[in-house]
Parts: structure tokens; C-alpha cells; sequence
């Protein structure tokens, strides 16, 4: 499972950049996937630097 959380508050992630950054996380997954790790899980998190 691939979650991407976004906490920018001045930048929202359209569904095309959201489609690139969970093809990216799969094919990260993919490539460290161990045989004995069935449900391999990622969290992908976007935030600002900016003050709260």
C-alpha cells in the first residue's frame, strides 16, 4: 500500500502529479521488496518549510 500525504499549505498536488509519485513509490517498493515481505507498505509525505 502507497500513501502520499500532502501538507503543504500553499501547493496542491494535481491527480497527474499524485499518478507520477505513486508510480515512482511502486517501482521503489518493488526494487527493495524482500521474498519474505508480502505486504510491503510506503508513505510518501510533502510538506512546506515555511512556518505554521
Amino acid at each position: 500500500m502507497i500513501e502520499i500525504i500532502n501538507r503543504q499549505r500553499g501547493r496542491q498536488l494535481s491527480a497527474t502529479e499524485l499518478k507520477i509519485w505513486r508510480e515512482f513509490a511502486e517501482k521503489a517498493l518493488r526494487a527493495v521488496k524482500s521474498e519474505e515481505a508480502e505486504n510491503v507498505s510506503a508513505t510518501i509525505v510533502f510538506v512546506g518549510d515555511r512556518r505554521i
